[in-house]
């Protein structure tokens, strides 16, 4: 299984100069020298926050004030994301602030100082790349164990376009949520499709997937009311 990238000493990848961070201490090499013993240099965590902000492949976005839910799970998560309920989903209308909510969450826990990897998924966009690997098993389960394979990850706009019954689509939403449930890894999650419509837009699999997601984020759910702010439109 392929795992996230190492935080190695040094800016040694073609991400060079994303990486540099002008040390003067350690010239950018992550290490300095004192008294005949070698240091790791704290611009380390710097450049390791780089490296994983990149990798994160976390969009630039306009903050928003965050939901009560939201700063639980950032402040817990050194309890929460090894316990048995550790998914954070956003449901409700379009423009009600799910995404952002989702990224300051990931934006916060990639500037921990402990390590963790995060790697955001547009879904539309990885049912597509997905699809595109169908029919070659080996490179189909490889991209799987790539998306699982960080601590954090988060699936945008989930079921984006409602999957037709037995459909590849709602194959591949049953399986991605499958997956990261076995993984007992955590998983942000944000969608449209509320738990009242799960049973209509998914009759034969709402168990499958509703059930694992009650499950999973029971203590960290948040549901947009319909008259919830819609942050597209212009303030008055």
């Amino acid at each position: 299984m392929r795992q996230a990238p190492s935080e190695s000493i040094g800016a040694s990848s073609s991400d060079e100069n994303e990486q540099k961070v002008n040390c003067k201490r350690c010239e950018d090499t992550g290490v300095y020298f004192k008294n005949g013993s070698t240091f790791l240099c704290p611009c380390q965590r710097t450049r390791n926050s780089v490296v994983r902000r990149k990798y994160s492949g976390l969009p630039d976005y306009e903050p928003h004030e965050l939901l009560e839910v939201s700063r639980d799970y950032i402040a817990r998560f050194s309890e929460i994301r090894n316990s048995q309920a550790n998914w954070l989903v956003y449901m409700g209308r379009s423009g009600s602030g799910k995404t952002t909510q989702a990224f300051m969450v990931v934006d916060a826990l990639l500037s921990r100082r402990e390590p963790v990897y995060a790697k955001v998924h547009y879904y539309p966009e990885l049912v597509r790349e997905l699809a595109a690997l169908r029919f070659d098993a080996t490179a189909y389960e490889t991209r799987l164990e790539d998306v699982m394979a960080p601590e954090i990850v988060l699936f945008d706009d989930f079921m984006d376009v409602i999957p037709k019954p037995e459909s590849f689509e709602e194959s591949v939403a049953i399986s991605l949520i499958k997956k990261r449930y076995q993984s007992r890894k955590p998983l942000i999650i944000t969608t449209e499709i509320t738990p009242s419509l799960f049973p209509k837009v998914m009759p034969r699999h709402c168990e499958a997937i509703l059930g694992r997601i009650y499950e999973k984020a029971k203590d960290h759910m948040d549901v947009a009311a319909a008259n919830a702010t819609n942050y597209r439109f212009p303030s008055k």
